[in-house]
């Protein structure tokens, strides 16, 4: 067994705590007063998650906000790896689409 099992411990913790939550919303919604209760979708508009609506254009927003304070190259831990920036707005267009 391993000395220092930090950090799977945390990452058990974030499970549990994360299923303690989308059950707690999901029965206080249901039983409630709301029978359409919705823990996660996505549709063209954007992602809906525990009935918090988030749409695309506002994540496009913050990220050309963001994108500004970013460094013109992302660099990896790999010896001489250097991606230029567009590697992440690739990202952004696959969630997007």
């Amino acid at each position: 067994m391993k000395k220092h099992p930090v950090f799977f411990t945390l990452l058990l913790a974030a499970v549990i705590l994360t299923a303690g939550v989308f059950s707690a919303y999901y029965n206080t919604k249901s039983f409630a007063f709301d029978e359409n209760t919705v823990l996660f979708s996505r549709d063209n508009e954007g992602i809906t998650v525990l009935d918090y609506k988030i749409y695309y254009d506002d994540m496009e927003t913050a990220y050309s906000q963001v994108e500004r304070a970013m460094p013109p190259h992302a660099c990896s831990t790999a010896p001489y790896i250097v991606l230029p920036n567009n590697a992440v707005t690739y990202i952004m267009y696959i969630i997007n689409n």
